[in-house]
């Protein structure tokens, strides 16, 4: 109950040809109509530090990043950290 107002963007991918083209707006700008419908008042993700197409993309969508975890994924032997960020879908957000 104390974090039913909380959503989750978890595992998005689009395959390179399709890249360019919009897919990703329509993505997430479709999950998170679903979570605004479902009551949901903010959602929250991570994206790896290197991916800055992905984290202007949320930040068009008005996503902010609140923090970094160091070494969040092994990938292949190599570590990578992960910021959190988050964006508020009530008008009382802060």
């Amino acid at each position: 109950m104390k974090v039913q107002h909380r959503g989750w963007l978890l595992g998005g991918y689009v395959r390179p040809e399709a890249r360019g083209r919009g897919a990703s707006d329509l993505l997430i700008g479709a999950a998170l109509a679903h979570a605004r419908s479902a009551g949901v008042l903010q959602v929250h993700l991570g994206v790896g530090v290197e991916n800055i197409p992905a984290q202007q993309l949320y930040g068009r969508f008005g996503f902010t990043t609140y923090g970094t975890q160091p070494r969040a994924l092994l990938v292949d032997g190599k570590f990578i950290d992960e910021h959190h960020m988050m964006c508020f879908l009530d008008k009382e957000g802060r």
